[in-house]
């Protein structure tokens, strides 16, 4: 870091503080990224759930209307 603030005549203070807000910054962009990912995988999950459920009352309804017709 010295080198850096020699070579471009600011202080070494000033490369430390641009070094930690870059980390910063990456780790944030990583983190969004990673928590939208996991957003669009589980909101895939829920259409799936979703799809199912509604197939399953689906034949549970027509199950119910061939049981009452079969007197049953």
């Amino acid at each position: 870091m010295a080198q850096i603030a020699s070579d471009f005549g600011i202080s070494p203070e000033t490369v430390k503080d641009w070094k930690k807000q870059a980390w910063q910054a990456i780790e944030e962009s990583l983190t969004r990224k990673g928590l939208r990912s996991e957003l669009e995988r589980k909101q895939k999950e829920i259409d799936t759930l979703q799809r199912l459920l509604g197939q399953r009352e689906f034949e549970l309804d027509w199950l119910s209307k061939k049981a009452k017709e079969l007197g049953l």
